[in-house]
């Protein structure tokens, strides 16, 4: 059985010396530099107007009405389709509890001959994606239920040699706040995780996941262009941590426990400690949070998981996935984002 140190080094201990800088703005005086151009909240961006134009393409193509447009890559297609989702429906200011993540799969329209997708198979492929990633939704059993955010990515290996695109939707329960507690406190003890998808709040990885939300707020920049105004994500890259590839110990790993003990085995404060430093220096150790028109740190979802190995054993462990994306204020007018089980479709 693999085991953790149980001394914390001093050099563990968190630097947050940035403060939270609190900007008032009217909305005719608000403004965010952007390459060295000040954005204010009437100068819509060119990335948020082309995800508009393509809304108000796929709205007219409802009525019957043929766009005329552009034919993209495939590559192209995901960004477009993938950033209007999130422009629409995506909650990206919210901070979630219990979050899941759900694959789905929509078929790629066929390419010409220069591998390129036609623009109104663009928009009917944006309509099955919307209802596609809808049904699912609605099929969650969860309240309070919101969507964080989706990724999309094309699948190469699809039967029958067609390609598709794989959805993954981050839903999470929207509460009115976190455990406002720091680092772990002595004698403070969780049951590691589960073998599964959703996470019991009485489980170390739910633990780890509220502490670094925690760290996260007290970190945070505060700015705010307009009373009304909104956040939007593209650009999304993400990247994955797991406990029996760590070689240092910090993040959970244990192998050769019987069922009991898989069932028992609990992490108490100083492990949960380093475990908590671990993480959050893969992320965002000592940097301000909640930035915009800039690639940076986004988001951490941490999990728990487990298989057998044979002869009734288990291996047990966590893994975590830190996002990275471009976080741009939606337009004051924009009437985004909006739950994606409304019966309408944007």
């Amino acid at each position: 059985m693999k085991r953790f140190p149980r001394t914390l080094g001093a050099a563990m201990i968190i630097a947050a010396t940035g403060a939270a800088i609190m900007v008032g703005c009217k909305k005719e005086e608000s403004a965010q530099m952007k390459d060295g151009v000040a954005q204010t909240e009437q100068n819509m961006s060119p990335e948020e107007q082309k995800v508009l134009d393509f809304l108000a393409d796929y709205d007219a193509m409802k009525q019957g009405i043929k766009a005329d447009g552009e034919a993209v890559t495939p590559e192209q297609l995901l960004y477009l389709c993938e950033t209007s989702v999130n422009y629409c429906y995506g909650f990206t200011q919210d901070h979630l509890t219990d979050v899941r993540m759900d694959t789905i799969h929509v078929a790629m329209p066929k390419t010409d001959a220069l591998g390129n997708i036609a623009y109104n198979d663009q928009l009917a492929t944006y309509g099955e994606i919307i209802s596609a990633i809808r049904e699912t939704y609605k099929s969650i059993n969860m309240e309070n239920k919101t969507l964080k955010f989706v990724v999309m990515s094309l699948n190469n290996k699809a039967k029958d040699g067609d390609n598709d695109i794989t959805i993954v939707m981050n839903t999470g329960r929207n509460t009115d706040g976190i455990d406002p507690q720091g680092p772990f406190n002595v004698d403070e003890c969780y049951l590691w995780g589960i073998m599964g998808n959703l996470e019991s709040t009485n489980t170390a990885v739910r633990q780890e996941y509220l502490k670094v939300l925690d760290y996260d707020y007290q970190m945070m920049y505060y700015y705010t262009p307009c009373p009304t105004c909104t956040t939007w994500i593209d650009n999304i890259s993400d990247t994955t941590y797991y406990g029996y590839l760590e070689n240092n110990d910090s993040l959970f790993y244990a192998t050769g426990l019987t069922l009991e003990e898989v069932l028992n085995y609990q992490l108490c404060y100083d492990d949960l400690n380093r475990e908590y430093f671990f993480i959050v220096k893969r992320g965002h150790w000592g940097q301000p949070t909640n930035l915009y028109n800039v690639d940076w740190y986004y988001y951490t979802n941490v999990f728990s998981n487990g298989a057998p190995i044979g002869h009734d054993l288990f291996s047990i462990w966590h893994y975590f996935t830190v996002f990275r994306c471009t976080r741009h204020w939606r337009h004051g007018d924009a009437p985004y984002p909006i739950p994606i089980d409304e019966e309408q479709e944007r």
